[in-house]
């Protein structure tokens, strides 16, 4: 048995060369051992494949494999495999999706600088890269277009906003460059209005937020300022409104209060959210949308609780939410919905350490 130059496999004796099956989904294969009367193969991805009479399967099933680890070399003998594997550290988050409906994507960084991808239902992990002498500095968020198509954006160790999206067929890198040439401070989101036109939202060294957006056909930089005399200390969270076809970004302001850049329908617009009556915002947990029309924030109070400003359909509400457990919580955990997107949750850690979901009624 022998492994070709082009990525296949060589067997004497028997069936001739045998080509990298599709199952293998175009990945080549590097590295091949075998054992009785059975093909182990490892492909460029780190994942180790089996097939064979003493396997049970006649095409290649990748073997479980630990979270975060790679095959880097195998051996195998009679009915014993034999695998040296390494691992990375995991540094930060660069956001999650669903992809096809039920399939969770988890993009994270790595202690090596690469973007790591974990799909929950195949249980390992895959090594998407960096961008092209960059590495990756930040996390900006992650969007499923046509809910099938992942799209991670970052910030580059060169200041530029980068995208790793998946064509159907291969993954690539995108540069996007700087907004005229302004630095990008921190990330804020991404969303995909209509379900097929990501946008991408940014903090600036202007101290100005802007957005990379797709228009159907090509990529345009837009500048949305800020609030008029006010620095925006803190994205809050980003959802989308009117059945999915208008944006709204919240932000905590150096006011105190919640500020909302959002879309009419027909122009982008700031809005002044204030404040709840006698408590300051102290930081932001996330945002949602109820049934797709009616967009809530939710907020940590300076007085320990939780608060949310939601649209009711006609007007602005603060609303104070009980504390979980009774604990008093220091620390947002994010927020999601049940019942078909009709019944708000948000998530915070406590006090005592303790991490509570905290549900509100249906609405």
């Amino acid at each position: 048995m022998a492994l070709t130059s082009t990525g296949n496999v060589v067997v004497w004796g028997r069936d001739g060369e045998w080509p990298v099956p599709a199952s293998m989904n175009g990945r080549t294969v590097t590295q091949i051992a075998a054992r009785a009367a059975s093909v182990l193969a490892v492909t460029d991805d780190g994942k180790l494949h089996h097939w064979g009479v003493t396997s049970g399967v006649e095409s290649p099933q990748p073997a479980e494999l630990p979270p975060g680890y790679r095959v880097i070399s195998v051996a195998g003998g009679g009915d014993h495999t034999v695998v040296a594997m390494s691992t990375t550290t995991l540094d930060f988050t660069v956001g999650n999706v669903v992809v096809g409906g039920d399939n969770p994507y988890l993009f994270q960084r790595g202690g090596d600088g690469n973007l790591w991808l974990m799909r929950e239902k195949e249980q390992y992990w895959e090594n998407l890269g960096r961008p092209t002498d960059a590495g990756i500095d930040a996390a900006v968020g992650v969007v499923a277009i046509g809910g099938t198509r992942p799209l991670a954006f970052v910030r580059g160790t060169d200041g530029n906003l980068w995208s790793k999206s998946w064509s159907g067929t291969s993954w690539s890198w995108t540069n996007h460059g700087r907004p005229n040439g302004v630095a990008i401070e921190s990330g804020v989101g991404v969303l995909a209005v209509g379900g097929a036109r990501p946008y991408a939202y940014v903090l600036g060294s202007d101290g100005n937020v802007w957005s990379r957006w797709w228009n159907g056909t090509s990529w345009s930089w837009a500048n949305h300022g800020r609030p008029a005399g006010v620095t925006l200390s803190e994205a809050v969270g980003l959802t989308l409104s009117v059945n999915g076809s208008a944006p709204f970004v919240f932000f905590r302001g150096s006011d105190g209060n919640l500020w909302i850049l959002w879309w009419s329908g027909s122009a982008w617009a700031w809005s002044n959210q204030g404040h709840p009556a006698g408590v300051s915002i102290t930081s932001g947990v996330g945002a949602i949308a109820v049934d797709d029309t009616r967009p809530y924030a939710f907020v940590l109070g300076s007085d320990g609780h939780v608060w949310s400003r939601w649209w009711s359909g006609s007007a602005w509400t603060w609303t104070r939410h009980a504390r979980g457990g009774g604990h008093a919580p220091v620390k947002a955990a994010g927020v999601t919905s049940t019942k078909s997107h009709r019944q708000p949750a948000f998530y915070c850690v406590d006090q005592a350490g303790w991490l509570s979901l905290t549900y509100l009624g249906r609405c």
